[in-house]
């Protein structure tokens, strides 16, 4: 459930990143530690109520996500990007995600863009 209290809102967050970000270094995956991280760190500053953070893990990248990606954007209050060489080349994904939110939020949610 989000924090925010709107009922076309389903994630607070959408976090989007390149999978190459997340190879583990050392044995740490640096965007799930991350994820984790902003999680913790929003819990306590919103008096331990949850902010629904939402990012594709577990997503099959062998089968087409956009659907499920694009139904996800639309429900969602914030895109976070975690920009890196690799999310700012041509033919990331996340450059797609990018997109399909700005298009979501020109739509649906008047005086976010001029």
């Amino acid at each position: 459930m989000a924090y925010i209290t709107n009922k076309a809102i389903s994630h607070d967050i959408f976090l989007s990143y390149t999978r190459k970000d997340n190879i583990p270094s050392k044995g740490i995956k640096w965007v799930t530690s991350f994820k984790d991280s902003l999680e913790a760190a929003l819990k306590k500053r919103t008096n331990g109520r949850e902010v629904s953070i939402w990012w594709d893990p577990g997503l099959d990248k062998n089968k087409k996500v956009d659907k499920e990606i694009r139904e996800v954007l639309a429900r969602t209050a914030l895109f976070l990007g975690v920009s890196s060489e690799d999310f700012f080349d041509d033919n990331c994904y996340c450059r797609r995600e990018v997109e399909w939110f700005r298009e979501v939020a020109e739509e649906s949610r008047p005086g976010l863009f001029p």
